[in-house]
């Protein structure tokens, strides 16, 4: 169950997906700012749990889809995709069942 203080903002209302999840997050920064207050340790974790559980996705994608990708005139190999989406994985997983 929802408490008042935990309404999306009014920007997000009309939002779907990681549009949405990104002017909550960015709210939440702007909020926690203007109390001139500091994140505490458990929306720290969410939302960087969060941000990992997105590079996961799209790490995730790359690999269905098969995107190629080039930085500098140098393509990146798919196994790094798989790496990298088992680090993001573990990373999101531990920041999600965080108990503090």
């Amino acid at each position: 169950m929802r408490r008042p203080s935990e309404e999306p903002p009014r920007q997000a209302r009309g939002l779907r997906g990681i549009a949405q999840l990104v002017v909550v997050l960015l709210s939440s920064f702007e909020r926690a700012r203007r109390k001139g207050s500091r994140l505490n340790r458990k929306t720290y974790m969410t939302i960087t749990a969060t941000l990992f559980l997105v590079m996961a996705i799209v790490h995730l994608l790359r690999i269905i889809l098969g995107w190629q990708v080039e930085i500098g005139g140098l393509s990146i190999p798919l196994w790094v995709s798989w790496l990298a989406l088992f680090v993001t994985g573990a990373l999101a997983y531990f920041g999600f069942t965080q108990k503090r």
